[in-house]
C-alpha cells in the first residue's frame, strides 16, 4: 500500500495544481481490498471528487468544517465497495457525470465521418432567441424531426434511416417525436426505403446502424 500512497499524493497534488492556479486539498480513500491502481483510475477518481465539490450548493453547512466535504462527497468515495482492480474502473466510470445527449451526438457524428457515411442532423432544439426561433420557424423548422438524417450510397440498397438521439439514461421520446416516428413506420411499411429508431447514446446508435448495414 505505500506504492499506492505515494502514487495519490503525487496525482493528487497534479490536480489541485490545474485548478485555475491555486492550490486545494482533495481526500481520497481508496477501497479496502485495493491493492494496486493505475494512474489513470487515480485521475477518474480525483475527477470525480472535484465534481461533488463542484456541485455543492453555496451555504450547506461541511461535514467537519473542511473546503469542499459535504455529504455527497463522502458518498462518491464510500459507495465503491471492496473489489479488485480489474472492476475499479467500471465503478469509477458509474460515478462519473452522465453525458448528455449533445455529447452521445457528437461522438457518434465523428464515428459518422470516420466511416465516410452521409449524414446530416436537424437543427430543430435547442435554446433560441425568439426573433431566431421565429424566422427559423417561418422557413419551416418543426418540432418531432428526428435528429440525424442518414443516407445510403447508391447502390447501396439500404434504406434510409432517421436516427432520434437520447442519452443512456432518461431519455424522453416527446409527443412531436412520436408521431413523426411512427409516420416513418408507416411509410416503410408502405414500401418505402426508409426506416426509424431511437438510440440511447452513441454505443446504442452505432449498433443499431451496423445491424442495418451501415459501417464496418
Amino acid at each position: 500500500m505505500q506504492a499506492v500512497a505515494e502514487k495519490k499524493s503525487i496525482l493528487a497534488h497534479r490536480a489541485t495544481h490545474f485548478q485555475g492556479g491555486f492550490m486545494r486539498n482533495i481526500d481520497i480513500n481508496i477501497p479496502a481490498g485495493v491493492s494496486r491502481m493505475s494512474s489513470a483510475d487515480f485521475r477518474a477518481m480525483v475527477q470525480a471528487k472535484e465534481f461533488s465539490q463542484m456541485t455543492e450548493p453555496r451555504g450547506k453547512s461541511k461535514s467537519n468544517g473542511a473546503r469542499g466535504e459535504n455529504k455527497y462527497s463522502k458518498q462518491v468515495v464510500k459507495s465503491l465497495p471492496a473489489s479488485s482492480a480489474a472492476t475499479l474502473s467500471d465503478q469509477i466510470k458509474a460515478l462519473q457525470p452522465l453525458p448528455t445527449e449533445h455529447d452521445e451526438q457528437v461522438q457518434l457524428v465523428q464515428w459518422l465521418r470516420y466511416q465516410q457515411i452521409r449524414h446530416f442532423s436537424v437543427p430543430n432544439g435547442g435554446h433560441r432567441h425568439k426573433s431566431v426561433a421565429a424566422m427559423l420557424a417561418a422557413e419551416g423548422v418543426v418540432s418531432g424531426p428526428s435528429d440525424l438524417v442518414i443516407l445510403p450510397e447508391v447502390g447501396a440498397r439500404l434504406p434510409m434511416v432517421f436516427l432520434e438521439m437520447k442519452r443512456v439514461k432518461k431519455g424522453i421520446i416527446s409527443e412531436s417525436q412520436k408521431d413523426f416516428l411512427a409516420h416513418i413506420e408507416a411509410l416503410e411499411a408502405d414500401g418505402y426505403k426508409v426506416c426509424s429508431r431511437v438510440a440511447y447514446g452513441c454505443d446504442d446508435a452505432i449498433k443499431i446502424l451496423k445491424a442495418i448495414g451501415y459501417g464496418i
